[in-house]
């Protein structure tokens, strides 16, 4: 979280997140802006909408993300 300031109510989970996160032996979390990942966007927003939650992007993924993938791969 960018600003976490500006959601205390989240406090806890952070928190509860942050301990977990310590007993893993590497990790990072990288912030990337959303125009520069607009595939996982597209994804995220499927999964949400479609109530799909299982991955099925493992084998070449959906007709529709494959513009998206090509656009953001500069194909």
């Amino acid at each position: 979280m960018l600003e976490p300031y500006k959601f205390p109510y989240l406090q806890h989970l952070v928190s509860s997140i942050t301990f977990f996160l310590e007993a893993i032996d590497l990790w990072s979390l990288n912030y990337t802006a959303p125009e520069c990942n607009s595939v996982a966007e597209a994804i995220a927003q499927s999964v949400i909408t479609g109530h799909r939650y299982q991955s099925y992007v493992a084998a070449k993924g959906p007709a529709w993300l494959s513009h998206i993938t090509a656009g953001e791969a500069g194909v």
